[in-house]
């Protein structure tokens, strides 16, 4: 089991900042941003209700440095690039893509929550945001991302089975994060003893993505990878 850590403290040692943006995200993640008022998170936090405006420009401007945070928690760029030009097979490359998304699903879902809920229900701060995050962060991350999933499947980088197969690699973690815990838990008791169960939660989500690959790749009448797990 991996341990979740701290957010290293910023270099310019603004520990007012950091501390506002982790009580706003919880805030946040849970009513949403029309909901939520500055007084409330400034009141949260312990600090003067001045302190939105001196560090962030106010609700607006935290609001879009929490969704910046919550993208790059999804999977650092810096990640993808080492799992990408390491010497592992393709199999291993997506097995470790898979296990850092769910260990970060687990160490910070009220961030996953604020990046989910802001998917469905856009606000105006989340357009802004996206049109930079999708030029300058996603893109790169989709096509190293697109580039494994090609290594391992056999098919081309622009086959339009690629973006569906990557779609399966986080759509079983997202639907476990925006589900309520309390009303789900009333239907599958066991499904959030998340932190006990790591490693059966990431090894299940392989065994989910790569049956899924196989079964796009057999309906397609493409050979299996030499690594399927459902070969036999």
């Amino acid at each position: 089991m991996v341990e979740c850590t701290a957010p290293a403290t910023r270099a310019d040692g603004d520990a007012t900042k950091e501390h506002i943006l982790d009580v706003a995200s919880l805030i946040f993640a849970e009513k949403g941003f029309d909901r939520t008022t500055s007084k409330e998170i400034c009141e949260a936090a312990g600090v003067n209700t001045a302190s939105i405006n001196y560090h962030f420009g106010g609700k607006s401007g935290l609001y879009k440095a929490l969704l910046y945070r919550s993208h790059e928690l999804l999977i650092e760029t810096k990640v993808l690039i080492k799992i990408d030009e390491s010497a592992m097979s393709p199999f291993e490359k997506l097995s470790a893509i898979i296990e850092s998304f769910v260990e970060r699903a687990l160490c910070n879902p009220r961030f996953f929550r604020i990046f989910i809920r802001e998917s469905i229900l856009p606000s105006p701060e989340f357009n802004e945001v996206m049109h930079d995050v999708m030029a300058n962060r996603v893109s790169p991350k989709i096509e190293i991302t697109r580039r494994i999933v090609a290594d391992y499947s056999g098919l081309p980088e622009d086959h339009r089975s690629i973006d569906r197969i990557i779609f399966n690699l986080s759509a079983p973690n997202i639907m476990y994060l925006i589900m309520d815990h309390s009303v789900a838990g009333e239907i599958y008791p066991t499904l959030y003893n998340a932190r006990a169960e790591q490693k059966e939660i990431i090894r299940h989500m392989k065994l989910t993505t790569f049956g899924a690959i196989d079964a796009i790749l057999r309906d397609l009448n493409r050979p299996l990878p030499k690594w399927s797990l459902t070969a036999n």
